[in-house]
């Protein structure tokens, strides 16, 4: 008889934690989903940058070497002609 009485309650019990970490779970996903976003989009912001850095530096080297035809040096010749 206390059988009967305590399966049910504990069927209950069970099926309320199971759903609750269910929830919890769903929510940790949807969270790792934001973040995993917002880092993808800092990544496409930060590669942006470096091409836009990378495209200043060669402008810059050239106007200097056009500007001071006498002294380039072979440093600067070097990553000129990489890009």
């Amino acid at each position: 008889m206390m059988l009967l009485f305590f399966f049910p309650l504990f069927s209950i019990a069970t099926i309320k934690a199971t759903y609750e970490q269910q929830k919890k779970i769903e929510e940790l996903e949807q969270r790792v989903y934001s973040h995993s976003r917002s880092i993808g989009r800092w990544a496409e912001i930060v590669g942006r940058m470096e091409e836009t850095n990378k495209a200043q530096d060669f402008m810059i080297n050239k106007f200097n070497r056009e500007l001071f035809p006498e002294k380039p040096t072979e440093a600067e010749v070097e990553t000129n002609d990489n890009y």
